[in-house]
């Protein structure tokens, strides 16, 4: 149905968005804000970590206010804690920033992949999984091929400092555009 393309595209931004950073974090702890591979490791997992913060809770919130609550919320944190990236002077910020985003994910993925499943039918549920995990996956995988590109140079693989702001803002863009059509989503009759 239409309302489930809508989740699905915006799950197909937001993971794009998430995926542009992928390659593009690390070539920044070690760039710009020079540190070494401890504080690569310290910087990526700090998301996951930050998911790991909300995640049991994330799911409660939104059977008690909403999936919508879940999708939209999370897509505009994780598009500041993105943009914040522009002002972080050391990897302390850095990592902070990256936590916010991590809550801001746990929000996105439980409300979006439960959305999904409430408007499927029980004898669709799988399938609709299916086309949840390829926009999931989808925007993983392309993602890093774009944050790259516009971070570096293919050719010498050089990484231009003021380059990775251009993949700030272009990921932060792709996440509130995520957001946005996640005003579009509609509860379905009983998850409130």
């Amino acid at each position: 149905t239409g309302r489930f393309v809508l989740v699905v595209s915006a799950g197909l931004l937001y993971f794009f968005s998430l995926g542009m950073l992928l390659p593009v974090v690390p070539l920044y702890v070690e760039g710009p804000l020079r540190n070494g591979k401890l504080a690569v490791g310290i910087a990526v997992g700090a998301f996951s970590a930050g998911a790991i913060l909300l995640r049991p809770f994330a799911g409660l919130i939104g059977d008690r206010n909403g999936r919508r609550l879940l999708i939209i919320g999370g897509a505009v944190v994780v598009a500041a804690s993105v943009a914040l990236y522009h002002l972080a002077s050391g990897v302390e910020a850095f990592v902070a920033f990256r936590l916010l985003g991590g809550v801001g994910e746990a929000a996105f993925f439980v409300g979006a992949g439960t959305m999904v499943t409430d408007l499927a039918p029980e004898e669709r549920r799988g399938e609709a999984i299916s086309y949840w995990s390829v926009a999931v996956y989808g925007g993983l995988a392309l993602g890093p091929w774009l944050g790259e590109s516009l971070a570096c140079d293919g050719a010498r693989r050089s990484c231009a400092d003021g380059r990775f702001g251009t993949v700030w803002t272009t990921s932060a863009a792709m996440a509130l555009a995520a957001g946005a059509i996640g005003r579009f989503t509609r509860e379905s009759a009983g998850t409130l």
